[in-house]
């Protein structure tokens, strides 16, 4: 095994891949636990660095084959795709839909069946060299903690370079079929058909708006026999399907894929986690939440004042979940409450304040199409600078966190202490200009600093750049693929 790379190495490492020597060195597995459900451990795979480098080589050449072939419905571990475009497509296209089917396939990574997998390969790459790699490289040696070796008879090692892009591969078939699915035709009765709900008309002249605006009655019965379709998104292993129709709809589409998955694919689809929702509650989905929030709306109409009962599709951070990873962190509480993190008690003020602020940017970039991220972030930013001004209440011997901001400011920028290592890392330090010492502050110490949210829709017709290069310059992926690579 190769433990530095250099040049000399890596000409070794290639002789040895092209004249059939090359032996997977195996992976290392280590054991976390889920932040939600500590009882829940996931395996991560840490391969050689020797087969982290022949991996990477494979998945260059293999993803160009398969890239183009995939389905649009297919967000995760693709070229200018992410979980952020994924989301926007949720809130885009499936903004009129009522029932949402939030998939969860049960132990997806460490139970993908090698043969499967093998033939959907065989369909497209010709090249045994390539074919022979990747099949001895899932039965490599797993290495477990207590010394125990064995060769997986099924799974792809989740962690690896190249397992996202074979299960993209292996699923590749159930995007497929949903395609089929979705377009074929659900009934007769178009859009702009569709008939008032009497029921909901009823609670409006009555006066019972309560009642009226609730999510349960829709305005217009898109539930009724003949006017159905359905939608889906996948991104990994978790997918979600929104299903513009009555609830038994949504539970036969969720037989059809289970089936599907169990028949063709050999997985299963953990029914107890796989759960069918409306859209007046929480779908959640990468972190974040999706649902419609129902408004009446008064227009006029030939001259007669009309309420109408609109549900505007929003998206917004999970803040449950995010109360419950700082709570994990040692920030907070349970419900929230600010609790002193004693991880930073060593640490000087300044780098303290960096290393906070590397959470709270981090957070703000990856909420940036949420609708509540300014309140998301003034929450989290709450929760952090009063954390980390208890620590300082108790570094530097102050009674109260009160009197730490008295002497630190706002955002905590001004030295606490009063000896010289108090300001370790100071921005600027005191000159005849007369600036006084300061450090680096935390961030979003006022709600008007937090930037607001960005557009969180896709265009009607949108697609990656480089599909849309290759669509510019009239190039064919596809051809251009085949005069390098043999395949069919």
């Amino acid at each position: 095994m190769f433990y530095y790379l250099t040049k000399s190495r890596i000409l070794e490492l290639r002789e040895a891949v092209l004249n059939n020597e090359f032996v997977w060195t195996g992976d290392r597995e280590i054991v976390i636990s889920k932040a939600e459900k500590k009882k829940n451990f996931i395996p991560l795979g840490i391969a050689a660095i020797n087969d982290r480098l022949v991996q990477e080589v494979i998945r260059s050449i293999i993803e160009p084959i398969f890239e183009f072939g995939f389905s649009n419905n297919s967000q995760g571990f693709r070229p200018n795709r992410s979980c952020h475009t994924a989301l926007k497509s949720i809130k885009t296209r499936m903004k009129d839909s009522i029932w949402f089917i939030e998939g969860d396939l049960k132990s997806y990574f460490p139970t993908i069946h090698h043969e499967i997998l093998m033939k959907i390969l065989e369909l497209k790459i010709q090249y045994p060299r390539i074919l022979k790699l990747i099949r001895t490289g899932l039965k490599a040696k797993i290495f477990q903690k207590d010394n125990k070796i064995y060769n997986p008879k099924l799974g792809t090692p989740q962690g690896g370079i190249i397992s996202p892009l074979l299960s993209n591969i292996y699923l590749d078939k159930l995007d497929k079929y949903m395609e089929e699915l979705c377009d074929q035709p659900q009934g007769h009765v178009e859009t702009d058909n569709c008939k008032n709900n009497p029921l909901a008309l009823r609670f409006l002249r009555s006066g019972q708006i309560s009642r009226y605006i609730g999510p349960i009655i829709p305005n217009e019965r898109y539930n009724q026999v003949g006017y159905c379709n359905f939608k889906y998104l996948r991104y990994a292993d978790d997918f979600v399907i929104g299903v513009l129709g009555p609830h038994s709809m949504a539970i036969e589409i969720r037989d059809k894929v289970k089936d599907f998955l169990k028949e063709k694919l050999d997985i299963e689809l953990s029914m107890n986690k796989t759960k069918i929702t409306h859209v007046s509650k929480d779908i959640s989905f990468l972190g974040y939440k999706f649902s419609g929030k129902t408004l009446l709306v008064k227009q006029t109409y030939h001259g007669k004042k009309r309420v109408r009962k609109i549900t505007i599709p929003t998206l917004d951070v999970n803040m449950i979940r995010v109360i419950a990873r700082l709570s994990e962190a040692n920030f907070c509480k349970r419900d929230g409450t600010p609790i002193p993190a004693f991880r930073f008690l060593r640490l000087p003020q300044s780098e303290t304040n960096k290393k906070v602020n590397y959470i709270l940017r981090g957070l703000s970039e990856w909420w940036c199409i949420a609708g509540n991220r300014r309140a998301a972030v003034a929450r989290v930013a709450y929760i952090i600078k009063y954390s980390v001004a208890k620590v300082y209440a108790a570094k530097f011997k102050l009674k109260t966190v009160a009197a730490v901001f008295k002497i630190g400011g706002n955002s905590l920028a001004n030295p606490i202490g009063k000896r010289i290592k108090s300001v370790v890392g100071a921005d600027y330090r005191n000159t005849s200009s007369g600036k006084k010492v300061q450090l680096t502050g935390i961030l979003y110490d006022r709600y008007y600093k937090i930037p607001k949210p960005q557009a969180n829709k896709l265009k009607p017709n949108w697609t990656p750049e480089h599909v849309t290069y290759l669509a510019q310059e009239h190039l064919d992926a596809s051809k251009l693929i085949k005069d390098v690579w043999k395949i069919r």
